[in-house]
């Protein structure tokens, strides 16, 4: 599969071909297309998969598959579901890493380092799928992604109604850019309107 992943899909072409019915071939292929990039066709066969044979592992593969594609609550979801269809399968892999990069990106921190604390003492991964490093490597990567997204609350605020007629140094605006993300961190949930943002500046 790494070393020619068109040629697996060939293969795994010929395995729908001749067995339509079965899950096999479309995990087969879509474990192709995810190799190729080709995310949209990834979802879809794994998709059929579940239709046919639903399994932790097929939720917790499309979950990366929507990882890949940013659409991170999703993902989420379906790290959910797979955790709820086997808890004792879903803790023996990776799922954790990778919900908790979810949760990060989505600015919520405390989940995300919930579920790094929950990863085994001897935790490390070079990073093929998910964060790299060992657990004290990954609670650093969590909190500058929790970071990162919680500064795109502030970059949208530029273009809403209320934070451009304030000065961006003012201190005042400042903390409560501060106490939205926070917020928003503590929440799982939405950014803040600009509105929101200066009435918590008193501006």
């Amino acid at each position: 599969l790494r070393r020619d992943p068109k040629r697996y899909l060939e293969l795994a072409e010929e395995r729908i071909l001749a067995n339509p019915d079965s899950s096999d071939g479309y995990f087969d292929r879509y474990q192709a297309h995810f190799r190729l990039a080709q995310y949209d066709l990834a979802l879809a066969d794994l998709n059929k998969v579940l239709a046919l044979k639903p399994h932790w592992i097929v939720y917790e593969s499309r979950g990366n598959v929507l990882r890949a594609l940013k659409r991170y609550q999703e993902a989420l979801d379906d790290y959910n579901r797979a955790e709820a269809t086997d808890t004792e399968g879903w803790q023996g892999g990776f799922g954790r890493l990778y919900r908790a990069e979810c949760h990060a990106r989505l600015g919520n921190e405390k989940a995300a380092l919930e579920d790094c604390a929950a990863l085994r003492d001897g935790h490390w991964t070079p990073g093929h799928l998910g964060i790299a490093g060992n657990k004290q490597e990954v609670a650093q990567e969590l909190r500058r992604l929790a970071l990162m997204a919680g500064s795109t609350v502030v970059e949208k605020e530029r273009s809403e109604p209320g934070v451009n007629e304030c000065d961006e140094d003012d201190p005042r605006l400042l903390v409560a850019l501060d106490d939205a993300i926070g917020a928003a961190n503590r929440q799982g949930s939405r950014g803040f309107t600009g509105d929101e943002v200066r009435t918590r500046s008193g501006a």
